[in-house]
């Protein structure tokens, strides 16, 4: 054997491990001061840790994940949200159903401003951005809904004398 000094692989695989530990601790949260702690090495040795191109790309991934898992979470409740506006806005309490149509044009209107044109880039998924052609159509829709608001405070100015 020559005498060249060789890294012990235990201690090797202790380093990635401990490597692999620190961007665990950084995903949950932890600051630099709090990993060093926690596996027992020196804060400066956490930094170099963190300015490894490895494990710079290993956060950059991970975080990535996170963001894409919660972006696709928000599209699936913002679907569920519909649904429901959809649902309350045939709801038998006119006050109910004005509220919910009042949202959903509100909604439109704004996202007719906007939007017009614009495509949505979520990684490498391109999500197409809905486009609302006619304003006309929203504001036939304020009008009836500003009418049903009438009626039903009239309704209710009927029913409470």
């Amino acid at each position: 054997m020559s005498g060249k000094h060789r890294t012990k692989p235990h201690k090797a695989a202790s380093a990635e491990t401990s490597r692999a530990s620190a961007v665990a601790l950084v995903l949950s949260g932890s600051t630099q001061q709090q990993i060093s702690d926690t596996l027992g090495v020196s804060r400066s040795q956490v930094s170099r840790w963190m300015q490894e191109p490895e494990v710079r790309a290993e956060l950059e991934r991970a975080t990535d994940a996170v963001i894409d898992a919660a972006v696709s979470k928000l599209r699936g409740l913002s679907t569920k949200a519909v649904d429901r506006l959809g649902a309350l806005i045939d709801d038998d309490d006119a006050q109910v159903a004005l509220g919910a149509s009042r949202t959903v044009l509100d909604r439109i209107e704004r996202l007719s401003a906007k939007t017009s044109g614009k495509v949505e880039h979520s990684g490498s998924v391109v999500v197409p951005v809905v486009i609302v052609e006619s304003t006309v159509d929203i504001q036939v829709m304020r009008t009836k809904a500003r009418a049903l608001d009438a009626g039903s405070s009239e309704q209710e100015k009927d029913d409470s004398d």
